[in-house]
């Protein structure tokens, strides 16, 4: 046996557009949508402040960290050149040479680390 399916369909149709309503909707919509937009576009400059003052001192703690070992491998130097151990004196030397440093580092790490 076969069976039918009926659907029936129901419309409603409202024949009093009321435009005061929608424009008033309308504008709501496009008021809360600027507001979104507006605090989105603050969001996004205060994370772009944000990022830059990180690197900023990230590049400032890599300078203290550069300015820190210059002083560690001078003074490394220094002793065993006293000591007449040369050879670790100059590898300290060729260490303190491979570090790339910023003349912030440098100027950190003092002007008797530096000569």
């Amino acid at each position: 046996p076969s069976s039918q399916i009926t659907t029936t369909t129901t419309t409603t149709t409202n024949t009093k557009f009321d435009l005061k309503t929608t424009t008033a909707s309308a504008e709501s919509i496009h008021s809360s949508l600027s507001k979104i937009a507006d605090g989105g576009s603050r969001a996004s400059l205060e994370m772009r402040a944000l990022e830059s003052q990180r690197e900023s001192i990230d590049a400032e703690a890599q300078d203290v960290s550069h300015a820190l070992r210059l002083r560690e491998l001078a003074a490394i130097a220094a002793e065993n050149l006293a000591c007449q151990r040369y050879g670790v004196a100059a590898e300290a030397m060729r260490n303190w040479r491979g570090l790339d440093c910023t003349p912030g580092a440098l100027e950190l790490a003092g002007g008797s680390c530096v000569r």
